[in-house]
């Protein structure tokens, strides 16, 4: 993703107080100088000491890793997995957001799940559905700028954090699904297009068309909803 997916972004997501929710003076000098440089996924790597030992090493002591972007689609497919071993044909598996199914519903049905409208609200389609998609033995997940923000200074501040940039991101994108074959691939995609922003995530599509990547945008023009898709 050329860096918009860098799980060595922790020391960013303390900085700005997502972790600890704390709203401290936002220093862009300090940002480029000082976290910029440990925001390296490349400076840590894994050693093999025995069989069944391995040791992670960084080169940077500050340096921190923050899974949090793909924690819940590697969690559904833990569970999916789980139920598939064990016969389960039929089942829709959702840990905060993140999708897993397989076979169909009750009603003999394929799984649908409802991509909510980009507003404000406390309570899951409160304000209907942007969109309604069918699943056919497949995982989605989305990540949107919206809902999870803080407020410093009376600005507003997306919760998603550019990891090149040291900034939440600021872009007209208000929500990305993506589809996958797993739940990890599709939460790990929706994050890195979200940073990278509307035209860079469809450009990013089309060079990698190897990928495979289904892909549904939501994002803001002129102060109305627009949508994207390329499925």
């Amino acid at each position: 993703t050329n860096g918009a997916f860098n799980p060595a972004i922790f020391p960013l997501v303390k900085y700005w107080g997502f972790f600890n929710n704390s709203n401290q003076v936002i220093d862009s000098t300090f940002i480029k100088d000082s976290l910029l440089p440990i925001v390296n996924f490349d400076s840590i790597y894994i050693n093999q000491s025995s069989e069944s030992n391995w040791i992670i090493n960084k080169s940077n002591i500050n340096s921190e890793l923050d899974f949090n972007a793909i924690a819940q689609g590697y969690s559904v497919d833990v569970v999916a997995g789980y139920l598939q071993n064990n016969g389960i044909e039929n089942y829709k598996v959702e840990i905060g957001g993140e999708v897993a199914v397989r076979g169909v519903n009750s009603a003999g049905d394929l799984w649908r799940i409802g991509i909510e409208r980009p507003v404000d609200s406390s309570f899951t389609g409160q304000y209907g559905f942007q969109k309604i998609i069918s699943l056919d033995n497949k995982s989605l997940a989305t990540s949107g700028s919206y809902r999870k923000y803080k407020i410093i200074n009376g600005k507003r501040f997306s919760h998603t954090i550019d990891p090149l940039t040291g900034f939440p991101i600021n872009n007209n994108l208000l929500s990305v699904t993506v589809i996958s074959d797993f739940a990890i691939d599709a939460d790990a995609l929706s994050t890195s297009l979200m940073v990278m922003g509307k035209d860079s995530a469809i450009k990013f599509i089309d060079q990698t068309k190897d990928l495979k990547i289904k892909a549904y945008f939501i994002y803001d023009s002129l102060g109305s909803f627009r949508e994207w898709s390329n499925f």
